[in-house]
């Protein structure tokens, strides 16, 4: 187009005189924005100002004149000056993703960012992610996956491997070695081990559960186990002690409020049987205390001879007495019986 000078007025647009849409209306190096293309980075940067638009595009066929980059489209963005020339990432060689028959990779020896301007590792994710097939994860002493809804984790060489997988709510920790570890009812909220299981040891094959206190103090628990209320309910000490409605037995056995050997009622009632072990060769004792007294009143069944003959004793205990008691009553072998004498 001509070189128009002095005032001429336009009412229309400027067009060629026909519609075939054969001729151009103008050269693009005369428009203002819009898309246009160079030869080099220096030609680009020389665009003058009147000629710039934010967003308008050029495409640079030889960036740095010397053939060495690849053909790259650059656009204006945040502004008009040469410092505002954007690359735009085209597949190819002429940006970071590169095609490699029918794959893509990424040249950047960096960080990819999703939702993040600042990746902290290889890929990183900000917001939800959705994989629909399996995910792999590889490190060097083994792989964790993700396939068809089951975890798997596996060491270097895939001989040993924990998996998890669900279904029908029931969820499942297995490996190939052991089978089944455990099972978790969703519905009714339980868990199932199912095999042997340590804490702080080594269970053997034909244990349940085997635990080892981390210390023989009496403040720490081996098993605690507390009603609704947080009340007492069983204890086992590091110690070995047991309190059954207690949390600080004070002999091996400690039930409190009350203890029922057997079973009582008319339908099905069971017999029971305390047997108190003999402390020495003599005899066995059942001693009855209170709080303030660590020498009770008590029972003694005493053996008198090898046919295992046995007396029965009942001892009592004043201020004044022996640590032992004082012998009231005494039910002999054979049926005798005597009180105040022996």
């Amino acid at each position: 187009m001509a070189e128009i000078t002095g005032s001429v007025r336009v009412t229309g647009f400027i067009a060629p005189s026909d519609t075939t849409d054969t001729y151009a209306s103008h050269d693009a190096i005369y428009g203002r924005g819009g898309m246009r293309s160079v030869l080099t980075n220096t030609d680009r940067n020389a665009i003058t100002d009147d000629r710039r638009s934010e967003g308008m595009f050029v495409y640079v066929m030889d960036p740095a004149g010397d053939a060495s980059v690849d053909p790259t489209l650059y656009t204006l963005s945040g502004g008009i000056t040469n410092n505002d020339w954007v690359e735009v990432e085209l597949g190819g060689g002429g940006g970071l993703w590169v095609e490699s028959n029918n794959d893509i990779y990424n040249s950047n020896s960096g960080n990819v960012g999703i939702g993040t301007s600042t990746p902290e590792a290889k890929l990183h994710v900000v917001g939800g992610a959705k994989i629909s097939d399996s995910l792999t994860i590889t490190g060097s002493s083994g792989e964790v996956k993700v396939d068809d809804g089951i975890l798997r984790i596996y060491d270097n060489d895939k001989s040993h491997n924990l998996y998890f997988e669900g279904g029908n709510n029931i969820a499942y920790v297995k490996s190939n070695a052991l089978g089944s570890l455990m099972t978790f009812s969703l519905a009714s909220n339980v868990i199932q081990f199912n095999q042997p299981v340590g804490m702080g040891m080594n269970p053997i094959s034909y244990d349940r559960l085997a635990i080892k206190a981390s210390s023989t103090s009496d403040i720490a628990n081996i098993i605690k186990s507390q009603t609704p209320t947080d009340d007492p309910a069983l204890y086992v000490k590091g110690s070995g002690k047991v309190g059954i409605g207690t949390d600080l037995p004070e002999e091996s056995l400690q039930v409190t409020p009350s203890l029922l050997v057997g079973k009582k009622g008319f339908i099905t009632p069971v017999a029971g049987r305390l047997r108190v072990a003999s402390p020495n060769a003599s005899y066995g004792e059942l001693g009855f205390t209170s709080q303030y007294d660590n020498f009770p009143s008590g029972i003694r069944s005493y053996g008198l001879n090898s046919n295992y003959d046995r007396d029965l004793r009942f001892y009592t205990k004043n201020n004044v007495s022996a640590d032992d008691g004082l012998e009231r009553m005494r039910i002999t072998y054979d049926g005798n019986g005597g009180i105040g004498t022996i």
